[in-house]
């Protein structure tokens, strides 16, 4: 990971944070896990070589020391788990797929952005499918980064989500077939904010980070 990528992701112990839920297939919820024990392990190693470089174990209980830790080196370790290892946590790797999502869209995942007048990320959106997916990951991204890509998904669906509303005021129809099949055609096009999330993490997911 390059060192802007750390440090604009160091900003996640600091920024407000929203929490969300990311539907996910079976395997993208192994691989997540995976990647973050892998990355935990690596950051075990790497704190278990610091505090050893400074006389203590942490994993020795007869050893006052390693049972306590003083509050600076309890400090350091923070610090180096938020700068140096930040994929230790699903947080981590939520918050790097969707600012990576967002700067492909041309956003700045950390301005704070307000979502056009009567748009909400809250509630089911007109056009909504439902993916089928079997598995929800719960994470916390930055507030911006939640607010970007509602951004997103409604530069992407707004003009369909308006025109759904006023061809099919009452919602979906359930008649007649020629109404059902115009309702889906512009449904297909409406992405949501949940979308912007799966395929986000899928796109950091299959580049192996």
């Amino acid at each position: 990971m390059r060192l802007q990528e750390k440090f604009e992701l160091s900003l996640l112990i600091t920024l407000p944070t929203k929490k969300i839920k990311i539907n996910v297939t079976h395997e993208m919820l192994e691989r997540v896990q995976r990647l973050t024990d892998r990355h935990e392990r690596q950051r075990r190693q790497a704190e278990q070589a610091r505090f050893e470089a400074a006389g203590l174990d942490l994993d020795d209980d007869d050893d006052p020391l390693g049972r306590a830790m003083s509050a600076e080196l309890m400090e350091e370790a923070r610090l180096q788990r938020a700068l140096g290892k930040l994929l230790d946590t699903g947080d981590a790797v939520a918050t790097l797929a969707v600012r990576r999502e967002l700067q492909k869209y041309g956003l700045d995942p950390h301005h704070s952005h307000r979502p056009p007048k009567g748009v909400s990320a809250r509630g089911r959106w007109p056009g909504a499918e439902y993916r089928g997916v079997p598995c929800q990951l719960p994470v916390n991204v930055p507030a911006t980064y939640a607010a970007g890509a509602t951004i997103v998904a409604w530069r992407i669906s707004g003009r369909h989500i308006r025109q759904l509303r006023e061809t099919f005021p009452h919602g979906r129809p359930l008649g007649p077939p020629e109404a059902v099949l115009e309702y889906q055609e512009i449904a297909q096009h409406v992405m949501t904010p949940g979308d912007i999330y799966r395929d986000a993490l899928e796109t950091l997911l299959k580049r192996g980070r």
